[in-house]
């Protein structure tokens, strides 16, 4: 699986970006980390489907094992749409280890900038009591 990360995302990381594979897109997801409030969060979204995860309250100790953090949002994500489990693992299995890349398609950020734009009016909407 290949997450395109932003130079933000890559810096909060502390990681250096691997090569990119050309493969089957369905495997590739772009990835961002926003501040929405007072708390970090990291928003997915997949290069072929548009669709997008939002792992919310990201902390520092986070970013070490943001590997594991996404393919579990994702897992979740997945089964709770009412995906067979069966076909999940497929997915996963299909799509290899998790390596980081530099983004490769200034539609897909912009794609993530409007889904960030969205999740904003959405928090900016609740009261402080019920933020997470």
């Amino acid at each position: 699986m290949q997450i395109q990360c932003t130079k933000k995302l890559l810096s909060e990381m502390k990681v250096e970006a691997d090569e990119r594979i050309e493969r089957d897109s369905i495997f590739d997801w772009h990835a961002n980390v926003i501040k929405l409030g007072r708390r970090k969060a990291v928003v997915l979204v997949n290069d072929i489907s548009r669709y997008s995860i939002l792992i919310y309250g990201v902390k520092v100790a986070d970013f070490h094992r943001l590997s594991e953090r996404i393919s579990l949002a994702i897992n979740q994500v997945l089964q709770a749409e009412g995906i067979e489990k069966s076909i999940i693992d497929e997915y996963f299995e299909a799509a290899g280890k998790v390596n980081f890349t530099h983004t490769k398609s200034r539609k897909m950020v912009s794609t993530m900038t409007q889904r960030v734009k969205e999740l904003e009016m959405i928090v900016d909407d609740l009261g402080d009591d019920e933020r997470v």
